[in-house]
């Protein structure tokens, strides 16, 4: 895999997901920011929607600096 898809199982990888590692998680949102690219924001809108509001604040930051 690439890093993008290593990132993007650290954010929504069941393991991460299910037991709430949020730090892990906020830190595959961050380290997304070094990538460019729609299937980028395609992640990044869907950690938007996250039940974490953490996760979902983090991801919206990002969003509106990558647009």
């Amino acid at each position: 895999p690439t890093g993008r898809e290593k990132l993007a199982l650290a954010l929504f990888a069941p393991l991460w997901y299910k037991t709430k590692h949020e730090r892990v998680r906020g830190a595959a949102i961050q380290a997304l920011g070094n990538f460019e690219g729609e299937k980028v924001k395609a992640l990044l809108v869907k950690a938007a929607k996250d039940s974490n509001k953490y996760i979902r604040q983090a991801a919206e930051d990002l969003l509106a600096r990558v647009k």
